[in-house]
């Protein structure tokens, strides 16, 4: 799973939904997550309520029979304002059985990120594996 690029930096022409400063009670992202989770939608997940995470972003759980991801989304550390980081982390639960091989997590990544080209409210700018967004 350390190869599926689950991070991803993006931009959205989307009205503001929120304070792009740390600490707010209501940060942005929410509406972007919102698009995303109809793109997870159209690829048959369901689970689409979305949370807020923290005082800096906003988290969903979709599933679809034994894939899940955990989706958060926050104002991108690395910009000024006007990008953000969406992390997409497959969750594939507790027991190694039965578990979903990670080609099927990647196929629904590779969906959505097609979805978010396609997209006239997101702009995918670049996809990364976790390692490769910690190590800059």
């Amino acid at each position: 799973m350390d190869q599926l690029k689950t991070f991803s930096i993006l931009s959205s022409t989307l009205p503001e939904d929120g304070d792009w400063e740390a600490d707010s009670e209501q940060p942005v992202g929410r509406n972007v997550l919102e698009v995303v989770l109809k793109m997870f939608s159209r690829y048959g997940f369901t689970d689409l309520e979305v949370n807020l995470r923290g005082y800096y972003g906003w988290e969903a759980i979709p599933r679809k029979g034994k894939l899940r991801f955990h989706l958060v989304i926050q104002p991108d550390p690395d910009s000024d304002r006007d990008q953000y980081l969406l992390i997409c982390d497959p969750k594939p639960g507790i027991l190694p059985f039965g578990r979903p091989e990670p080609a099927e997590y990647r196929a629904v990544l590779d969906a959505i990120y097609e979805y978010m080209d396609a997209s006239d409210e997101i702009k995918l700018i670049r996809t990364m594996t976790k390692h490769a967004f910690e190590t800059g």
